[in-house]
């Protein structure tokens, strides 16, 4: 069961902290995150669909550039155990980057629309090379390797691969792109979520 994030975040409000030195001034932290290693093929997830402002249906919402979200892996992920984050965004014409940092502010990967859940989706996926139960991001297995327990900070930056900057480190993410995000038909409707879980296979029937 997916545990739904409805809050928009916005400088200042709850929701969004603001940290010192040169980490991201703005950011949703999702708080700690265990990825469950029993009972077998379990899965949880986070939808972060909802800290988008999309507006009222008649005015426009916010103008998406960079996004982040702080999330504190309580284990790491590897063998059986996996972490999968996607984006999709709509309408087919506009494109978006994901990216994750560390705690330190290193570039852990990145992926510019070659591997999400549908449209230009993009997606990261550490861990398991097995199928995931439910197969909600049927593309991810793993492709990104293992991933240490730790505190890491997820980007969803508007654009291509070409328009959109990702900096080795300081937790460098821009774009010269913005999407205005909306429910009309010349706005942006973007979707993000995590899934995390095991593929340890079930054990056979009594």
């Amino acid at each position: 069961m997916h545990r739904a994030v409805m809050l928009t975040c916005l400088a200042g409000s709850i929701g969004c902290v603001s940290a010192a030195l040169a980490q991201p001034a703005n950011f949703f932290d999702a708080g700690a995150v265990t990825v469950p290693a029993t009972p077998s093929s379990t899965s949880d997830g986070i939808d972060l669909s909802g800290l988008f402002d999309f507006g009222d249906g008649v005015s426009p919402g916010e103008t998406l550039g960079v996004k982040w979200v702080k999330v504190e892996l309580s284990n790491a992920v590897s063998g059986d155990l996996y972490f999968d984050t996607s984006v999709s965004i709509f309408p087919q014409l506009r494109d978006a980057v994901l990216a994750v940092y560390s705690d330190t502010g290193v570039l852990v990967a990145s992926d510019d629309t070659t591997s999400g859940n549908r449209n230009n989706g993009a997606g990261l996926s550490f861990g398991s090379l097995d199928e995931r139960t439910p197969p909600e991001f049927p593309r991810l297995r793993g492709q990104n390797g293992s991933l240490a327990a730790g505190t890491y900070w997820f980007a969803v930056v508007a654009g291509t691969g070409s328009q959109v900057s990702l900096g080795a480190n300081s937790w460098n993410a821009s774009t010269t792109q913005g999407y205005v995000l909306g429910f009309g038909d010349n706005d942006t409707y973007i979707e993000w979520a995590m899934q995390f879980g095991n593929t340890t296979p079930l054990p056979p029937p009594a």
